[in-house]
C-alpha cells in the first residue's frame, strides 16, 4: 500500500540530530525519525520517543485531525524556561497507510529549534 502523500521513508540516520525542542527535552542518543513533506506545507520530522526525554512532555486536551494520518494528540513542553503549549503532536492510532509515525513525535517549527544533519 503507498504511503499517503507526503510521507516519505526514514530521513535521518540513527547517528543525526534531527530536531531538538527549544524547551529542552533530549537524550544523549540522537532520535531516528520520519520525514514528512507535502506540498504547501512545512517539512515535518517525527521523532522516536526514545529519542526524547518525555518527562518534559505532558499530553494536553488538543487534538486535530489529519485526513491522509488520523488523530493527533497535543503536547506541553516544560523545560526551565517556562512551558510551550501544543507544540508537540503524535498519531497514537495512525491510518494503516500512515504507520510509520505512530508513536512518534512532532513539533511545531514556530516553538522549536530544529537541526537536520549530523550532531558536531
Amino acid at each position: 500500500t503507498p504511503a499517503p502523500p507526503g510521507i516519505a521513508s526514514p530521513s535521518c540516520p540513527a547517528t543525526s540530530a534531527c530536531a531538538w525542542p527549544r524547551a529542552g527535552p533530549r537524550s544523549p542518543r540522537p532520535p531516528t525519525s520520519w520525514r514528512s513533506r507535502r506540498r504547501g506545507y512545512p517539512t515535518r520530522y517525527y521523532l522516536a520517543r526514545d529519542g526524547v526525554d518525555m518527562s518534559r512532555l505532558e499530553k494536553t486536551g488538543k487534538t486535530t485531525f489529519c485526513p491522509f494520518k488520523g488523530l493527533a494528540t497535543y503536547y506541553v513542553i516544560r523545560g526551565p524556561e517556562g512551558e510551550i503549549r501544543d507544540a508537540a503532536w503524535s498519531y497514537e492510532r495512525p491510518y494503516r497507510e500512515a504507520e510509520l509515525v505512530r508513536d512518534r513525535l512532532a513539533f511545531d517549527a514556530d516553538a522549536v529549534e530544529e537541526t537536520v544533519g549530523s550532531t558536531p
